[in-house]
């Protein structure tokens, strides 16, 4: 899958993008999304400051995530999909939970942060 400018998501097959659902919300880019290790639930950072989790099959917005001052830029769930780590270009590392949409515990950097991953091994939140 592909983020677009105009927030729309398209699946690629050789080479030719197709459109499958619209989740539509965001008001400005998706710059990155990620599904959920199930493929049930997607998230969605955008430009536009906020995440979004949706509903794969309905479409549907579960919850909007506030909380990043700038773009956001990396997403990735945990292994069993009931957290969400997000990083932006506001130099904070975030970490959400799923089920609720509310954010557990948020890292400030130092230095532009490009990425956060969340660990098979990550017993506790951060």
């Amino acid at each position: 899958f592909t983020p677009e400018a105009d927030a729309a998501l398209r699946h690629v097959v050789d080479s030719v993008p197709v459109l499958l659902q619209s989740f539509s919300g965001h008001t400005d880019s998706v710059i990155t999304a990620d599904f959920s290790s199930d493929g049930k639930t997607l998230a969605t950072g955008s430009a536009d400051q906020t995440i979004r989790l949706w509903d794969v099959k309905t479409g549907q917005e579960l919850h909007k995530l506030q909380g990043h001052a700038r773009v956001v830029w990396s997403l990735d769930f945990s292994p069993d999909g009931r957290q969400l780590v997000s990083a932006g270009f506001d130099r904070t590392v975030r970490l959400w939970d799923v089920a609720t949409g509310t954010e557990i515990a948020a890292l400030k950097a130092t230095r532009e942060l490009f990425t956060g991953q969340c660990s098979a091994r990550m017993e506790k939140p951060l």
